[in-house]
């Protein structure tokens, strides 16, 4: 017998999900007590989105219903329909995705928080569900995903640091505290104070020439120097790096003259280009002729009709 209707499980599901009464019963089905007294049932409106990857939008359907919470604010209950004879497996995880999905479009909306998201399972496959339905159940470690996943995230807050304590960790000291004064109005004092401390000579020891090269052009590039000659004169005791210390520099002067060249080339053909702009609507207004504006002007007829 033919198949009548494309994807018949996502169309019957979407109309049957579409009736207040059906939702509300699978709501109250699903849900735990606890996350039922949060929502306001009575303030529920399905949302167009979709979080379901093309690959698997025969497999699997999903519906997003905002609801209102009793203690205030906005929430979503994500429902996802599985099509499949067999659980997929690591859906938990699957469901972990969209709830990112919906989190990142709800912030997209103009919100400043994220909100809450209840996700929830419909299957109705031949075989019994035996995929995890806890996210921690996912990993190769519960025990360590439970101790150590979803939990405040590290944190270098270079701006609360003395320089003294940045130093202590040799290799990344270079980077922080590059990256903690870049923005001041001469950087020059900290290569300074990197040289002093003999942190440059170590790492050069012990193979990290391109490293420290790297840092030099970043900051030639992101940052002021206000005495590129004693800039240099840091790196003069490093037979290693010290050549090619001035090679950046020769070569970044010579890009940043490239640069203003280049600038004032496109200064000059703009103004040109202002000023056959402002001829031609002179002579539009003294109803010449198209012919004749683009004549004088070099302007093409198209632009001359669009001045017009």
């Amino acid at each position: 017998m033919s198949k009548l209707i494309h994807n018949p499980h996502d169309k019957t599901f979407r109309k049957a999900m579409s009736h207040p009464s059906v939702a509300r019963d699978i709501f109250e089905q699903s849900l735990s007590e606890e996350v039922k007294q949060l929502i306001d049932f009575k303030e529920m409106h399905i949302e167009k989105d979709t979080f379901v990857d093309e690959t698997y939008r025969y497999e699997l359907s999903d519906l997003i219903y905002r609801v209102k919470l009793k203690n205030g604010g906005t929430g979503y209950i994500y429902l996802l329909c599985e099509h499949l004879s067999q659980a997929k497996p690591q859906m938990a995880f699957s469901l972990l995705s969209y709830q990112i999905k919906m989190m990142k479009a709800h912030l997209e909306k103009g919100y400043d928080k994220l909100p809450l998201v209840f996700p929830i399972v419909l299957y109705h496959g031949k075989a019994a569900y035996k995929e995890p339905t806890d996210i921690y159940a996912c990993f190769e470690h519960p025990d360590l995903a439970h101790k150590y996943f979803l939990k405040p995230h590290g944190l270098i807050d270079l701006s609360k640091l003395e320089d003294e304590e940045i130093l202590k960790y040799q290799w990344a000291s270079v980077m922080e505290l590059i990256f903690k004064h870049v923005f001041e109005r001469d950087v020059l004092p900290v290569f300074e104070k990197l040289a002093e401390s003999g942190i440059f000579d170590r790492i050069v020891e012990e193979g990290g020439s391109h490293y420290v090269l790297d840092m030099v052009y970043y900051t030639i590039n992101a940052a002021e120097v206000s005495d590129p000659e004693r800039f240099k004169k840091v790196f003069e005791q490093q037979q290693d790096i010290g050549e090619r210390v001035m090679t950046i520099f020769q070569q970044f002067e010579h890009q940043k003259e490239q640069a203003m060249q280049q600038g004032m080339q496109q200064g000059i053909q703009q103004g040109k280009i202002n000023h056959a702009y402002e001829m031609a609507r002179r002579m539009l207004t003294d109803n010449e002729s198209f012919e004749k504006i683009a004549r004088y002007t070099g302007l093409s007829i198209e632009e001359i009709k669009t001045l017009r």
